[in-house]
C-alpha cells in the first residue's frame, strides 16, 4: 500500500487542501514552528493554524514537525514544551507523529551524545503529553546509540 505525504511550511504559501486532498495526499506534516539556540525563543510558523486547520478541514491527516536550532538537551526540551502547548487546541486530531527536525548545520559539530541527548529530550517531553514522537535529520547529523531512540518512553 502506498500513502502519500507531504510536508509544508510557511514556504509553500496558501494551500488549497481541497486539491491536495483529490491529489491522493492522504497526510501532511505541517511545521509548528522553529526554536533558538536556547529553546527559549520559539516562534510559531506564520502558516501553521491555516494549514492545520485547512488539512483538517479537507480531510487530510495531519502530523507536526518542528524545526530545532537548539544546542542542548535543556533547550531541546524547552522547544517541545513549546510545541506541546502550541499544538494543544488541536488534541485528539493529530494522527501522525510531532517530529523533531535537526537540520541546522550548526548543531552538526555539537557531537553524538549530544544531539542524541536533544533528540531523547524532545521526544520524551513530546509523548509525555500523550503524541507520537519521530526525528528526522540530513545525514550531515549523527545520533549515537540509535538503538536507545527505537522507543523513547
Amino acid at each position: 500500500m502506498n500513502i502519500k505525504g507531504i510536508d509544508v511550511s510557511v514556504w509553500q504559501g496558501k494551500i488549497d487542501w481541497k486539491k491536495v486532498k483529490a491529489s491522493g495526499i492522504v497526510f501532511a506534516m505541517i511545521r509548528v514552528g522553529y526554536g533558538s539556540s536556547q529553546g527559549n525563543d520559539c516562534k510559531m510558523d506564520t502558516y501553521f493554524k491555516a494549514n492545520v486547520e485547512g488539512a483538517l478541514a479537507a480531510g487530510v491527516e495531519v502530523g507536526i514537525y518542528f524545526y530545532s536550532y537548539a544546542k542542548s538537551a535543556q533547550a531541546a526540551a524547552r522547544e517541545a514544551a513549546w510545541v506541546v502547548e502550541q499544538i494543544a487546541p488541536y488534541k485528539g486530531r493529530i494522527l501522525y507523529p510531532i517530529a523533531y527536525d535537526l537540520e541546522d548545520s550548526k548543531q552538526a559539530g555539537l557531537g553524538r551524545d549530544v544531539l542524541t541527548a536533544m533528540v531523547t529530550a524532545f521526544c520524551t517531553t513530546i509523548e509525555a503529553a500523550g503524541y507520537y514522537a519521530s526525528f528526522y535529520c540530513l545525514s550531515l547529523i549523527h545520533i549515537s546509540e540509535p538503538t536507545r531512540l527505537r522507543r523513547i518512553s
